[in-house]
This record gives structure tokens, sequence and C-alpha cells, in this order.
């Protein structure tokens, strides 16, 4: 369970982005016509969307993008159909914000599946600080020395086949 836990931690969920200083966050208003935007802006498998809609509520998109998201995506109306509509698409720092965020999330959940924290850390032994640390966002998880000796027992395994 170890060597799962470990290698699932460090090839999964991997590191996050601390250089990056964009805050995932709603930017619309709370009204109806806002939610899907915010959808889009959280959705860690979205990176562009267009919004064909009347101009009321695509010039009540854009003032929301403009005052509040400049930081998350970009925006340009697209002229051709009708109705015209108000194209957005996420920054390269917001989809690797966004992915690592969807990651974290499964690895929590796939570790609430295997026990409780006591359990984790009664399987993780010294290593259970850095699955917190890990979890977190502080420190990607170092290749765990249980896996390198696994690889290392493999690869001598079929060296004398």
């Amino acid at each position: 369970m170890q060597v799962f836990i470990g290698t699932y931690l460090h090839d999964v969920l991997g590191n996050r982005d601390t250089t990056s200083k964009h805050v995932l966050r709603k930017v619309g208003c709370g009204c109806v016509d806002c939610n899907p935007l915010d959808a889009f802006i959280l959705d860690p498998k979205s990176s562009t969307i267009t919004f064909r809609v009347n101009q009321k509520w695509r010039k009540h998109l854009q003032s929301r993008l403009e005052g509040r998201a400049g930081d998350l995506c970009t925006f340009q109306t697209v002229h051709s159909g009708s109705p015209l509509g108000l194209e957005v698409k996420k920054r390269l720092e917001v989809l690797h914000a966004v992915s690592w965020s969807a990651r974290q999330k499964s690895a929590k959940e796939l570790l609430e599946l295997i026990g409780t924290d006591a359990d984790i850390a009664r399987v993780m032994g010294a290593q259970y600080v850095q699955v917190t640390r890990a979890l977190s966002g502080v420190e990607p998880l170092a290749q765990p020395p249980f896996q390198c000796l696994l690889k290392h027992r493999v690869v001598q395994t079929l060296k004398q086949r």
C-alpha cells in the first residue's frame, strides 16, 4: 500500500505551481447569467468557451471579466454568427492551477477510500509528513525510497531472465 500511495502522489498528484499568484475564484455577480461563467473558470477540463448570447448579457459578462478576471482569462467578441459570441480563454497559468486543484481533490478522495488519517499515517510511517505536505501543495512527494527499491528489484529480475 505504501508503494501505491507514494507512486500515486508522486506521479499523479505531482507538483503544484507555487509561482502562480492566481487565485481561482468566482468572477460573476451571483446572477443566473453569471453562473456558467463561474463554472467555466473553475472547471479543470475547459480552456475556452464561447457564450452566444444577446447583447445585454454579453455586456454584463464583459463587465465582470474586465473588472475581476484579467489575471484569469482573456476574452474577445466573436463577430461571426448570430447572436454575436463572447469567447473566453483561460490563461495558461490558470489551467495549471485548476488542473492541480482537481488532482489534489482526487488524491484526497482516494486516500479517504483507503482509510482515515490515522490509517494512512500507520501505512506510510515516516513518509506520512511528506504525504501531508504533498497534499497541501507545500512540497511535492519525492520519489519514495521504497519505489526506487521496487524499480531496482524489477530491473534485476528482468536482467536475470
